[in-house]
């Protein structure tokens, strides 16, 4: 019975990582994702130094998420996409 228990306990940890892994996974795809949305809207040849998501105060207390990337000539607000699901 403790033999069975422990099999177990190894099981769903073993079952955590892999979806650690996944969610890892997941994310590392959603920021290439975003890197290449904000290359295409600035221009593939264009050298960002710097690459952020910040929110904007826009008429008093509303805020919008931007994505603020700055190059050495240029600095580049766009607007966030946000994903649906």
């Amino acid at each position: 019975m403790v033999h069975q228990e422990r099999q177990d306990e190894v099981w769903a940890q073993r079952h955590e990582r892999q979806d650690e892994v996944s969610a890892q996974r997941h994310e590392h795809q959603d920021e290439l994702s975003e890197r290449q949305s904000v290359r295409e809207a600035v221009g593939r040849r264009v050298k960002l130094t710097l690459r952020r998501k910040v929110q904007l105060e826009v008429k008093g207390d509303k805020v919008e998420s931007r994505v603020l990337a700055l190059a050495s000539h240029r600095a580049y607000l766009l607007t966030a996409r946000v994903p649906s699901k």
